[in-house]
């Protein structure tokens, strides 16, 4: 994370920095176990990956929080990729053995690269308030500045 703000800092580009936060997760161990767990962290993974660019990281950051580095890409584009996300994960429940669905949801803080801070540490930091500040209003949302969007539900 640091090399890539400081490159797009001399480029004079910023950095997003999602963090993604699954909803309710602690419910899916309680009622399926934590192998269950472990495949819905897998299946999510796979999700990121494949909405992402090639060039953007997904970084399993905690227990079921990801970090998403998007290197030159402003707020509006980072939000845009992440109400996309929550769109993604909504549709793509998890197909358990017995054929139970595991419905996925997440809420997602938006940081921007320098406006938000000028250290991978601070930008961080600002994005976990974000995304606390939307589990506060009711998780399945995506909280980019001082404005929340909510997603599907």
């Amino acid at each position: 994370m640091p090399d890539i703000l400081q490159l797009d800092r001399r480029r004079g580009d910023p950095s997003s920095l999602l963090l993604l936060d699954l909803d309710h997760f602690k419910a899916v161990n309680d009622r399926h176990g934590h192998l269950v767990g472990d495949r819905v962290l897998r299946h999510v993974a796979e999700i990121l990956r494949e909405a992402l660019r090639r060039q953007d990281s997904v970084i399993r950051y905690g227990g079921e929080e990801f970090i998403l580095l998007l290197p030159g890409t402003g707020l509006e584009a980072a939000r845009s990729v992440a109400e996309g996300l929550l769109e993604n994960l909504g549709q793509r429940p998890l197909r358990l053995d017995d054929g139970d669905l595991v419905a996925i949801g997440a809420t997602i803080g938006v940081a921007v690269s320098p406006t938000d801070g000028s250290t991978w540490q601070a930008v961080l930091a600002c994005a976990d308030e974000r995304m606390y500040a939307g589990k506060r209003k009711g998780r399945g949302r995506v909280v980019a500045a001082s404005t929340a969007t909510a997603g599907p539900m």
